[in-house]
């Protein structure tokens, strides 16, 4: 049994890399991917960098190189409902894409949830996630895409990983921890340039010291729940 673990970020993977032991890293078509094990598990680990076509390049690639038991996509995510803190996790039961209304949805496996929902050091939540073709900076409009979709939060990969997933008939499951709260806006690269300077640091540092709350409940859940699988299930 070899599990596929894809996330968009160095800032995601960083913690869990440490973790893969008897690595071997391979180059192949403009990502890097590394084998080995997390305790008695086979991973195959790839960073694919940010947005829907990263991420779809990234997993059809893998998928060259080995036949995985299952597909596992992780990394940061920002809410979209207040209530949500920052370090929560959550699984997402339903990935939506938020370019076309007509645009297809998909399912996370029933089973890998299940594996999710046992653990209860974080307890996760389990909803609806939604993808977007682009960053949502500000509070106001990631909480009316949250009521208009009824998601929990929002990211930019995991549709395009689910897709992917559901051409090969592989099992899948996306398992996030959130980055920002839904009533707090991100640092926008442009239109806060107006802002004083001391007002921009302090907002990037923010997100800084959220991304390592957001990765400490991060790693260990998905070392819990890579533990948990069972081996002969796929």
């Amino acid at each position: 049994m070899t599990i596929l673990i894809i996330a968009a970020l160095k800032e995601e993977l960083k913690e869990l890399k440490g973790y893969v032991k008897n690595s071997k890293q391979t180059s192949y078509k403009d990502f890097i991917f590394l084998l080995g094990k997390i305790k008695e598990t086979k991973v195959l680990v790839v960073q694919s960098g940010i947005g829907m076509d990263r991420a779809a390049r990234a997993t059809q690639a893998a998928l060259e190189l080995i036949n995985p038991s299952c597909i596992v996509t992780i990394g940061f995510c920002g809410a979209t409902r207040r209530g949500l803190k920052v370090s929560d996790i959550v699984i997402s039961q339903k990935l939506i894409f938020n370019h076309s209304e007509e645009s297809q949805s998909y399912e996370s496996n029933a089973q890998l949830i299940e594996v999710a929902e046992s653990i209860s050091k974080p307890k996760p939540l389990v909803g609806t996630t939604l993808t977007t073709h682009r960053p949502i900076y500000r509070s106001e409009i990631k909480q009316a895409l949250g009521q208009r979709t009824n998601a929990l939060a929002l990211n930019m990969e995991g549709h395009a990983v689910a897709c992917v997933a559901k051409q090969a008939n592989i099992p899948f499951i996306e398992i996030r921890s959130v980055l920002d709260m839904a009533e707090e806006d991100l640092p926008h690269p442009f239109e806060d340039l107006k802002l004083p300077y001391f007002k921009r640091q302090f907002m990037n540092l923010k997100m800084m010291r959220h991304a390592t709350r957001a990765r400490k409940t991060l790693t260990p859940f998905v070392l819990q729940f890579l533990k948990k699988i069972p081996e002969k299930s796929f």
